[in-house]
């Protein structure tokens, strides 16, 4: 089965007042960890600065939590194989064409455990 489901940073945040409830109900409806989370650019995410990658995954997979984060462009590399992705990936913030492009290739949505 493949689903999609989205929601965009103000809906997310909310004035900065729901993003803990609104976390829950994306982990909810991704089901239990391991989280896996797909960002734009994985050493931007991995600065120790804050950014807003980091500050959604954060919320979403906190650490501490199993996560696993990767680069949008790793499930770009997919196009061409039979690979599947057993579960669901949280995709944070694309951006580029290509990032969006890379979107039908993360399938398969479904129980994380």
């Amino acid at each position: 089965m493949e689903e999609l489901a989205y929601m965009i940073r103000a809906d997310w945040a909310q004035e900065a007042t729901a993003m803990v409830p609104q976390s829950k109900v994306i982990r909810d409806w991704v089901g239990p960890a391991p989280y896996l989370c797909a960002v734009p650019d994985l050493a931007r995410f991995n600065e120790p600065t804050r950014n807003l990658e980091r500050e959604v995954a954060d919320f979403i997979a906190p650490e501490g939590t199993e996560r696993n984060i990767h680069s949008i462009a790793n499930f770009g590399k997919l196009r061409n194989t039979e690979t599947v992705v057993e579960r669901c990936v949280i995709v944070v913030h694309p951006r580029q064409r290509e990032d969006v492009e890379t979107l039908p290739f993360i399938r398969d949505c479904g129980d994380v455990s």
